[in-house]
This record gives C-alpha cells, structure tokens and sequence, in this order.
C-alpha cells in the first residue's frame, strides 16, 4: 500500500492534479456546449432574418418556414444538451471514482499508520522487558558480589 508518508503525499498531489484537470475539463465541455448553443442560435437568426428579408414569400409562408426554423432549431439544441449531458455524466463518474480512490488510499494510509503504531507499541514493550531482565540481571549480579564480600 503506502509505505511511507511520501507515497501518501504523492498520491494527494496526483490526485488534487486529477480532480483540477477533471475540473477544466468539466469547463471546456460546458464553454463547447454554450458555444454550440450560440451557433446554432446565429445559424438560424441569419436564415430566419433572409427569409423575412427577401421579399420573396408571402406573410404565410414565411410563418411556416418560420416554424419549421423553431423546429429545427430546437431539435439542434436538444441533441447538443444531450451530448452535453452525456459528457457531463461521464467526468461526473470519473470524479466519484477519483474520490473513492483518494478514500480508498486515505483509509489504507491509516492503516499503515496503525500498523505503525503497533509495531512501534511492540518494540517499546520489547525493549521495556529487555531493560527490565537486565536490571535483575545486575541486581542479581550486585547480590551476588555483595554475597561474596561477607
């Protein structure tokens, strides 16, 4: 897992690094569907503009070419928001994803903190006896010395 803290730290800075570049992608995507939306506005205000402007048809079928403008620029809008929809939902995952990794590491990172702890815990202890057997040992040995001066 992470053996050391720098491993962790590492992981942060890919992480944080991921969720910006997710973030900016999540940016461009929404700025190409605005821009998207503003063409096919333009595209169609041009055509709608020459067809009333052209005096070529009458008021009825200009209000028909019209409508079939509506129609069809309304069908361009609803499979852009579509596509939009479906990058959307896409960095949407890949930032739950990102985040259960970060947990994931988060949490594998205290486990190797506790594990840490606990062996530092046993050394201590270790340690803790050893000084302690030695202590006898010398008291023992002073005992003895002593035991031997009478």
């Amino acid at each position: 897992m992470y053996d050391d803290f720098e491993d962790y730290e590492d992981m942060l800075h890919d992480y944080n690094s991921q969720l910006g570049d997710l973030a900016m992608h999540e940016r461009e995507t929404l700025d190409m569907y605005e821009t998207e939306i503003q063409e096919i506005d333009e595209y169609w205000d041009r055509e709608d503009k020459y067809i009333r402007d052209s005096g070529i048809y009458t008021k009825e079928e200009i209000r028909q070419i019209l409508d079939e403008h509506n129609e069809a620029r309304r069908r361009q809008k609803e499979e852009a928001k579509e596509t939009y929809l479906i990058e959307k939902e896409s960095i949407d995952f890949d930032k739950e994803q990102l985040e259960f990794e970060r947990q994931q590491a988060e949490m594998d990172m205290e486990y190797v903190m506790l594990e840490r702890d606990l062996i530092n815990m046993e050394q201590e202890e270790m340690e803790s006896r050893i000084i302690a057997a030695r202590n006898e040992e010398l008291a023992a040995y002073s005992d003895f010395i002593a035991s031997l001066d009478d």
